[in-house]
Order: structure tokens, then sequence, then C-alpha cells
């Protein structure tokens, strides 16, 4: 069930998706380079989430669970779009946990999912050859153009860096279930991944601008 937000009488209001969860990038298609990729069946999924919500005015009693500082409050973005949020069928793309939907910004929502939809991962088991490739099919099926292509870079490697130090500070204040995430390695992983994309912008300029 796929929860769709509250009624006139505020009754929660649901929809049955039959689909499967995703759960690793491994097992998404991300399509073709193609202007048919920006559907509900592809990256261009998230585009369409944007574009809805674009000029959407949240009243001045809004009340956020934001975990992290955002770049800014351009939309109210999800804050995580990743393939473990997500689950599909040949129809369209459905994207779970928007508990901590919140103003931010398109491209720091996108970097976020182009992390975990690539992945953008420092753990050699997840490494992709096509990375750079499945950097661009998501960049193309979002519609950047050359100028966001060039800012969402070194966005990458912030956003995750901005996970860890959440991570941390909630760990050090014993706040749960953070703490326990950080216990787990949490942290660590999130830091390798930043190091990783930081290392690689060049990489990642030269596939997102080739």
């Amino acid at each position: 069930m796929v929860r769709r937000g509250r009624s006139a009488s505020m009754r929660t209001v649901v929809r049955f998706s039959h689909s499967s969860r995703a759960w690793w990038p491994g097992r998404i298609t991300l399509g073709c380079s193609t202007a048919t990729t920006n559907s509900a069946t592809s990256p261009g999924s998230i585009r369409n989430f944007h574009d809805a919500v674009a000029d959407f005015v949240p009243p001045p009693d809004a009340r956020w669970q934001a975990l992290i500082p955002a770049d800014g409050d351009e939309i109210v973005a999800n804050h995580d779009l990743a393939p473990w949020n997500l689950v599909v069928n040949e129809q369209q793309w459905v994207f779970l946990d928007w508990d901590v939907a919140a103003p931010g910004t398109r491209l720091w929502d996108l970097a976020y999912a182009m992390h975990g939809f690539v992945p953008l991962s420092a753990d050699t088991a997840h490494h992709r050859d096509d990375a750079g490739r499945r950097l661009r099919l998501i960049a193309d099926a979002y519609g950047l153009d050359e100028a966001e292509r060039i800012h969402i870079v070194p966005l990458l490697a912030r956003r995750a860096s901005s996970m860890h130090a959440f991570l941390a500070d909630q760990a050090a204040q014993s706040v749960q279930p953070w703490a326990r995430l950080w216990q787990e390695g949490h942290g660590y992983v999130w830091r390798a991944d930043a190091e990783y994309m930081a290392e690689r912008e060049q990489q990642w300029r030269q596939a997102l601008l080739a």
C-alpha cells in the first residue's frame, strides 16, 4: 500500500501498487539515453516528482522532520530517494519513505539519488564498469542542463558527507536509531563513499559533459 496523503476529512488515503522492492541498483535498468527515459518507469520519475511540487507553497506553520540541513528551499524534496526506498513494476516507479520530506533543492535531492542508483560506492563489491554511463543516464532522464551538470558534481560528495556528519552527531548524543547505525558502521560507509566520489570528480564531470 502506498500512502498518498490525507483527504479533506483527514483520513489517510492509500493506493495499492503491485510492485516488487528494488533494494539495490543492480536490479534496476535505468533505460536508454533518449528522451523516452523521462517517464514513470525511469529516473525521469524523479524529475516528474520535482516538477509536481515546484509550485507548492507550504503553510507558514508547516512542521518538517528535516534531519540534515539542505542547501536551499527550492522545493519540498524527498531527501531519501534510493533503491532501498523504491518499488517497481513495468508501469511505474513508486518511492517509499517520505517521513523526512522537507524543503531542499532539486540538485541536493538528485545527488543523493545518483549515489544510490549508479551506485557511487567505495565498496569494490558495488563498483560498476558503466558507472559513468549510468550517472549520465540519470542526468539525461532528469533533463539537467550543462550548468546543472557542473554544479551537481561536487554535491555528490557533499551530500554523502552530510550523512556522515549527521550520524556522527547523533551517535555522540546517543540518539536512536542513529547511534545504532553508527555502531554498525554506516558512518564509515558514508565517509568512504564521500571520499570516493570527491577523488573522482573529474571522472564524473567528464561522464556528464561528454
